[in-house]
């Protein structure tokens, strides 16, 4: 079995372990990974609805890193198939939310990502 397809088929599991151990925090990136696994072999619907999934999931919980990684994902989907303006929209209002001297590593990928795309920030 390739590794992506074993992933995938634990990734019920890895639910099941994150309730078991009130790890709920990180069922939002065990959504945006399962996300990027599916892009990886070629889903790109259910990679878009494990992101959109997990943006939802981290902006309920108030978990900001975890939600601009689920941005930052959506944001480079839509900019490989060529609307930036949809990248733009995905990871701007997340990245706007945390404090301009903010210097995390995902801070500044998003900030990266977001120059490249063009939006201000």
């Amino acid at each position: 079995m390739r590794t992506i397809d074993k992933y995938l088929s634990t990734r019920a599991e890895a639910r099941e372990i994150a309730d078991a151990y009130s790890l709920r925090y990180w069922i939002a990136e065990v959504s945006r990974r399962t996300g990027e696994l599916l892009l990886e072999r070629g889903d790109a619907e259910r990679a878009r609805e494990c992101f959109a999934e997990a943006l939802e999931i981290a902006g309920r919980q108030g978990a900001r890193i975890l939600q601009l990684r689920a941005a930052m994902s959506i944001a480079r989907q839509e900019e490989a198939r060529g609307d930036k303006a949809a990248a733009r929209d995905a990871v701007a209002p997340v990245l706007a939310s945390f404090p301009k001297d903010a210097d995390f590593v995902d801070i500044r990928r998003a900030r990266d990502l977001a120059h490249t795309l063009g939006a201000a920030r």
